[in-house]
């Protein structure tokens, strides 16, 4: 762990699960949502060019993030700060050892864990709101 970021990697190895330290006193908690030298320290080292927030109003909503060729490709770094989803990604690299095969992680607010589907993995997975 540096930084207070944790992470882990999923079965297609290039995407990694992200877990913070939440830093607790008396007046609340500081929790970072992004680090770019705790990024690089893990392995995992991407410049933030770009940031959605997305609200979905009934449990069930499905959203995609479509499949991106360069020069368009863009790593992508989910959290969930209300309710919980369930994030898939599916490798769609022609050459690839895991070509065809899938990760899915449920993403809640609670465990504060993050996933980061990095540039030129080019996913075309979806996001599906549980609660």
């Amino acid at each position: 762990m540096t930084e207070g970021l944790e992470a882990r990697s999923l079965e297609i190895p290039e995407i990694k699960i992200f877990r913070a330290e939440r830093r607790v006193d008396h007046r609340g908690y500081v929790l970072p949502t992004y680090s770019r030298q705790g990024l690089i320290d893990v392995g995992a080292p991407f410049d933030m060019v770009h940031e959605n927030h997305c609200w979905s109003a009934r449990a069930g909503t499905v959203r995609g993030f479509h499949y991106q060729l360069p020069p368009y490709a863009q790593p992508k770094l989910i959290r969930v700060v209300r309710g919980r989803i369930l994030d898939v990604d599916v490798d769609l690299r022609r050459g690839s050892p895991t070509f065809g095969r899938h990760v899915k992680v449920e993403l809640a607010p609670d465990g504060w864990n993050q996933i980061l589907v990095p540039s030129g993995f080019d996913p075309s997975g979806a996001s599906s709101t549980l609660t």
